[in-house]
């Protein structure tokens, strides 16, 4: 009998796919691109541009000028012959006074109307200065602006009607029974129709406590005033040269007091102008007096006019100031930096005093050649050796370096900045500095939320 066969399963060589490995490979690096994107810091940034910043500082300050208060001869109902800070030259009709009230508006023997109410262009610009200089200084707390708000917006209008009535002072004069009496200026000068009670102002009578008054107590004149024998009629400026005087800082004041000239900006009307500043003291306050020979008219009827003082108009590599911060650096002197080719070195003895030559990044470089390095890169206490004269260095201290956090790469990278201005948000930095920033360079918006050479994600 034949044995029976045994039998056994052929085991089958298992295929090796290429594709499934290949598929692996691409899945753990796209999970890690991912896991790694996902995990990276994000951070604000900044893309460096040209720019330029005005350092400027607000001001209230306070006009001095040659003023002259002219008292009126007689007792009765005033009529001004010319308008609010019109030139009047000396001699000039510039007051009429009535026992009775002057009719204004009645028609005249001839016909034609004493008073043209006709806004003319001429009249537009005094309108939307003082409109515009009332909405930027209003005050709810000083109902007493309005008021003055309100009077100077009247004289405004007085144009053509002054004009009307200088041609007819003689039937004004019969209108009234020939009782008027006309009165001339005693000065040249530019008609102010209004006191504030600082009038012969001096720059010795200047105080802290000067700048915390207002216009309130300002009194203006207008027709039909009832004005005694004795009492203000009218006040002229008699100088174009005047001085505005503001009060100061001791760092400002130290700044001015070495300038011949320097810029203000007034704030009404955002004119410019080149003043001549003289720093003076009372007490422990400091004072700049700013000198001017122009533009007195356009502000004879204020006495405390708001300006900017612009010290600096600088222009370079604009950056936000949250971006600047300062880490400390060693500073090596120029006798004990190694030039090597194109590359730049220290030579160190290591722990058995052996020479030994290393490249390091250098971060900034002054006039003398000393260098500065990281910390982190060349250690506390290396001891380096000059190549030249044998001299040795142990690193101990270290100076501050202003700098910012540059990302373009994708990790942070401290780069040294040298503000030459600034302003409230913004520095101006030099540009041309090989070891600083470029225009279009990307920065870390916020300074010190990140470390040097950390990767980072915009």
């Amino acid at each position: 009998m034949d044995k029976p066969t045994k039998l056994s399963k052929y085991r089958r060589r298992g295929d090796f796919n290429v594709g499934v490995l290949i598929f692996i490979f691409i899945f753990i690096y796209i999970l890690a691109t991912i896991i790694t994107y996902a995990t990276r810091t994000r951070i604000a940034t900044f893309e460096v541009r040209q720019g330029r910043v005005l350092a400027d500082h607000t001001y209230v300050g306070i006009a001095i000028r040659d003023e002259l208060v002219v008292l009126a001869e007689t007792g009765g109902y005033v009529y001004y012959l010319h308008n609010n800070l019109s030139k009047i030259r000396l001699g000039a009709d510039i007051i009429a006074i009535s026992p009775i009230p002057i009719p204004l508006e009645d028609t005249l023997t001839d016909g034609h109307p004493l008073e043209i109410s006709i806004i003319t262009n001429e009249h537009h610009a005094p309108l939307i200065d003082y409109t515009r200089y009332f909405m930027e200084t209003m005050d709810l707390q000083r109902f007493g602006a309005v008021q003055t708000f309100r009077n100077e917006l009247t004289h405004s209008f007085h144009g053509t009607a002054s004009e009307v009535r200088i041609a007819r002072v003689d039937e004004i004069v019969a209108r009234t029974g020939g009782d008027t009496l006309i009165f001339p200026s005693p000065s040249d000068g530019i008609l102010v129709m209004g006191l504030d009670g600082m009038e012969g102002l001096t720059m010795e009578d200047i105080s802290s406590e000067l700048f915390l008054q207002g216009n309130d107590e300002v009194t203006l004149f207008t027709d039909q005033m009832h004005l005694n024998r004795g009492q203000p009629a009218y006040k002229l400026i008699t100088n174009e040269n005047w001085i505005i005087v503001i009060q100061v800082e001791e760092e400002i004041a130290s700044v001015l007091d070495g300038m011949i000239w320097a810029r203000i900006r007034f704030l009404r009307d955002d004119v410019l102008a080149w003043v001549n500043p003289y720093v003076f003291s009372q007490g422990d306050d400091s004072f700049v007096a700013l000198s001017l020979n122009h533009s007195m008219i356009r502000y004879a009827g204020e006495r405390f006019i708001h300006l900017e003082l612009i010290l600096e108009d600088q222009s370079g590599l604009m950056i936000p100031r949250t971006a600047v911060l300062e880490k400390d650096f060693f500073r090596i002197p120029s006798q004990f930096v190694v030039p090597r080719y194109t590359s730049t070195g220290i030579m160190q003895l290591d722990e058995e005093g052996e020479e030994e030559f290393s490249l390091i990044r250098i971060y900034n470089i002054t006039p003398e050649g000393d260098i500065y390095v990281n910390p982190n890169e060349v250690p506390y206490g290396t001891v380096l050796i000059s190549p030249d004269t044998g001299e040795t260095l142990t690193l101990r201290a270290t100076e501050p370096l202003q700098g910012v956090f540059n990302i373009n790469h994708g990790y942070a990278i401290f780069r040294f900045v040298n503000i030459i201005a600034y302003n409230e948000d913004y520095y101006i930095i030099e540009e041309g500095n090989a070891f600083s920033l470029s225009n279009f360079d990307f920065i870390a918006l916020i300074g010190d939320s990140i470390e040097d050479g950390e990767i980072v994600a915009r």
